[in-house]
């Protein structure tokens, strides 16, 4: 499989835009050129097909919408990483309402929005995905040592719908549009406060190829390899 990319796919997070969400629903559909795996896609948008996070394509208002959790499985196995004591199951790693902390001596002490969100409100907790550490999963945004007044910026821009992505099926993106709604302003001043303390360190290391592995795609809307494909 030959293409002259950049594996930057990994970290394309989103385009931030401005216009309706059903004006780019209509652009996408009708656009044969449409960059699909720039956004962690194989596939093109189709009538149909939902969007995040998630609503079906014809919502005329996606941000009315609301995450739903997907239930973790039975799990009592208790995983273990280096450089720490702390352990959890699969289930409590990847929990909502407050996600594993590896490393609590490594960041300063989280506030609670930061830790475990606001469940009342279906706002997931900010360190599930930037990290206790604000350094973030490479399809989620780096956000440690941005200034606070920038964070809050970009938290009013997403509240306002300043800030999209193009392809109308992020879900991060999409996700990040609810969230400051249901936020007090004291909350959204600690999230800036607190990511703004932690120093920036390099996270992401971009490689351009001419050649990329079979990929598949996931979730979160990144390119991850096929194990043992060829071609």
């Amino acid at each position: 499989m030959k293409r002259y990319v950049s594996m930057m796919i990994l970290g394309i997070v989103g385009i931030a835009v401005t216009g309706g969400m059903a004006n780019a629903q209509t652009d996408q559909l009708n656009d044969p050129d449409w960059p699909d795996w720039a956004y962690g896609y194989l596939t093109p948008l189709e009538e149909g097909d939902r969007v995040a996070p998630p609503c079906p394509a014809s919502t005329p208002n996606p941000l009315d919408c609301r995450h739903q959790t997907l239930q973790e499985p039975e799990d009592v196995i208790k995983h273990e990483l280096p450089g720490t004591d702390k352990t959890f199951t699969t289930a409590e790693a990847r929990y909502d309402y407050g996600p594993a902390d590896w490393f609590p001596e490594f960041h300063p002490e989280m506030p609670d929005i930061v830790a475990h969100g606001k469940e009342s409100a279906g706002i997931r907790a900010c360190s599930l995905c930037h990290y206790p550490n604000g350094q973030g999963k490479m399809e989620n945004a780096h956000v440690a040592g941005l200034p606070a007044e920038y964070i809050l910026q970009q938290l009013d821009a997403f509240e306002r719908g300043d800030r999209r992505n193009s392809d109308v099926r992020k879900v991060n993106t999409n996700e990040m549009s609810i969230m400051p709604k249901g936020l007090t302003d004291e909350e959204k001043q600690q999230i800036a406060d607190y990511f703004s303390l932690i120093p920036f360190r390099q996270w992401v290391r971009v490689v351009e190829a001419e050649e990329v592995p079979q990929v598949r795609p996931t979730n979160g809307g990144l390119m991850v390899p096929i194990p043992g494909a060829t071609g």
